[in-house]
């Protein structure tokens, strides 16, 4: 028994700098990403990102701004595949404050306002207070209602006095 503890462990060891050696040596054709870890969050290819900022207002103290991203202003998205994720960060100032965005309106057409779905709470997204510095996300239904259409985005106060607001455009479809 005293003869075999030793080879063992001999085996053990050997095996152990093997599997060790044949990680390290399994990137030796260049392809540095190879052992890279994939990111945590990836868009599919019909997930559209709208990045908005929360700022204070430059004009008006206590008031937020809100910008998004000039290559989000307007985002073509098609019926029946596309979804977008929306993505809010905070900086301002406001305590508490929601941002809303919703009111979506066809231009050609003012009555279609649901691109995302007949219920009214698919085509409204509310993100809960988010902490200055802090970062949201949230991610529609697939679009249904091709078209291009106008939206609100609002800064809410905890008081319901609203804080800052934008009217950029999302294009669905065609």
């Amino acid at each position: 028994m005293k003869r075999i503890l030793p080879a063992l462990l001999v085996v053990l060891v050997a095996f152990a700098y093997a599997c060790q050696n044949t990680n390290l040596n399994n990137n030796n054709n260049g392809n540095v990403n190879a052992n890279a870890s994939p990111p945590l969050i990836k868009p599919l290819n019909h997930e559209k990102e709208v990045r908005i900022h929360v700022t204070n207002s430059p004009n008006t103290p206590g008031q937020c701004a809100i910008i998004v991203d000039r290559e989000f202003m307007s985002i073509k998205l098609e019926a029946r595949k596309d979804k977008v994720i929306w993505i809010a960060d905070n900086t301002c100032d406001a305590t508490g404050a929601q941002l809303i965005i919703g009111d979506f309106k066809i231009l050609s057409n003012p009555s279609q306002q649901r691109p995302f779905g007949d219920d009214p709470y698919d085509n409204r997204f509310v993100f809960d207070p988010i902490a200055k510095g802090e970062e949201g996300r949230l991610i529609s239904k697939t679009g249904k209602n091709p078209g291009k259409y106008e939206y609100t985005l609002r800064i809410v106060g905890t008081d319901g006095k609203v804080l800052g607001m934008l009217d950029p455009e999302v294009a669905i479809g065609g």
